[in-house]
């Protein structure tokens, strides 16, 4: 994302995001506003934290029919959205 400095919308709905761990070199992006991760079978809360981190603006997320994702953890990522909210 580092290489995409104007990219606000990320769509990876039904990948195997989650199989493999973020790569070491993942640049934050402030830009990117929505990510749509539905139907990602092997999503789970330590990859969807760390999507939340890399895009710390997100506005709208989709994570529908994402069943490794637990209701903890999306609460956790709202919580650190609103204090670090501008």
């Amino acid at each position: 994302m580092g290489n995409c400095p104007s990219l606000t919308i990320i769509n990876t709905e039904r990948t195997n995001l989650g199989v493999k761990a973020f790569p070491a070199e993942t640049v934050v992006n402030p830009r990117v506003k929505a990510l749509h991760l539905g139907w990602s079978n092997n999503l789970n809360d330590e990859c969807l934290k760390m999507a939340s981190y890399v895009c710390p603006n997100l506005e709208a997320l989709d994570v529908v029919y994402c069943l490794g994702i637990t209701e903890e953890c999306i609460l956790d990522i709202l919580i650190f959205e609103e204090l670090f909210a501008d």
